[in-house]
């Protein structure tokens, strides 16, 4: 096995993107189980997985172009919650 911090072939800058990259991977994920609660699928075969994390994704992205295109000030969940509540869903921050 081999860790990217073992790796001599590549300059300490090199390895320090990498991992600078992959936090951004991982705050995104995140971002995407909180606001969006991949948590709860409604189905478990490989195939409504699929096509829930999809949905999700399109959500996310739709609701960050509408804020873009707004005036919203809110941070992003705040945000996704107003939107959900205006669905009639029930709001991420009402789920503990």
């Amino acid at each position: 096995m081999v860790f990217l911090t073992n790796n001599l072939d590549w300059a300490a800058e090199t390895v320090c993107k990498l991992y600078r990259a992959r936090w951004n991977i991982e705050v995104f994920f995140k971002e995407l189980k909180q606001t969006l609660q991949f948590a709860d699928f409604i189905g478990y075969n490989e195939n409504a997985v699929k096509w829930q994390v999809w949905i999700g994704l399109l959500v996310h992205m739709l609701l960050h172009y509408a804020k873009f295109l707004s005036a919203w000030t809110q941070s992003f969940a705040a945000s996704s919650g107003s939107c959900a509540a205006g669905c009639g869903l029930r709001s991420t921050s009402s789920r503990r």
